[in-house]
């Protein structure tokens, strides 16, 4: 995209900033894997670029693995996601992994994820993996499309930003300005909650 869309403002507030203050609103703990652009407890990432499916291995040691329970874990460049959705997703159909398929993908970075699978991420980290695809085959989850959250009246999606186009085709060309410094910044960061 050129820039940080952890700094990218939308109807006035940063993408990070805003899922932070969401989730918050539905989880606690909740904190940042990633360079600190919330105001949230952050980790830094054990392997500094390494991707999303690592960030959420660190993350899981940081915040999960005593606890025993699921997992949030919502990425940080999804301008769609509401309050509403991430509530729909801490509680629909208890502690099972539950992770959104939209256009025929699964949303790994807008899912609820049970310990048992988070300690699959864990053990296929180790093993050298470094995207989700690798668990997919071993996954025990919910794999809800948009007709289940909109039945339960949810209008949220975890639709992402990757690029200049997605801001339009997700109909947010008057809502979304870039944010201060972005040009000098890393990647987005994740937002987790334990």
């Amino acid at each position: 995209m050129g820039s940080d869309k952890a700094l990218l403002v939308v109807d006035g507030e940063a993408l990070a900033t805003r899922i932070a203050r969401m989730v918050a609103g539905v989880a606690d703990p909740v904190m940042e894997v990633g360079p600190g652009r919330t105001s949230l407890r952050r980790i830094t990432e054990s392997v500094p670029g390494g991707g999303p499916f690592l960030a959420v291995v660190d993350g899981w040691a940081a915040v999960g693995r005593a606890a025993r329970r699921p997992v949030i874990i919502v990425a940080c460049d999804l301008p769609l996601v509401d309050q509403p959705f991430l509530a729909w997703l801490a509680t629909f159909g208890g502690d099972r992994s539950l992770v959104p398929v939209l256009g025929g993908e699964p949303q790994p970075l807008c899912a609820r994820w049970s310990p048992e699978d988070l300690d699959r991420m864990t053990a296929l980290a180790a093993a050298g993996a470094r995207s989700f695809r690798p668990l997919y085959d071993q996954l025990d989850a919910d794999l809800p499309g948009p007709e289940i959250w909109r039945q339960a009246g949810i209008l949220g999606a975890p639709d992402d930003i990757d690029s200049p186009g997605d801001i339009e085709r997700l109909g947010l060309v008057d809502r979304v300005v870039p944010g201060i410094g972005t040009e000098a910044r890393p990647g987005p960061a994740t937002t987790m909650e334990g």
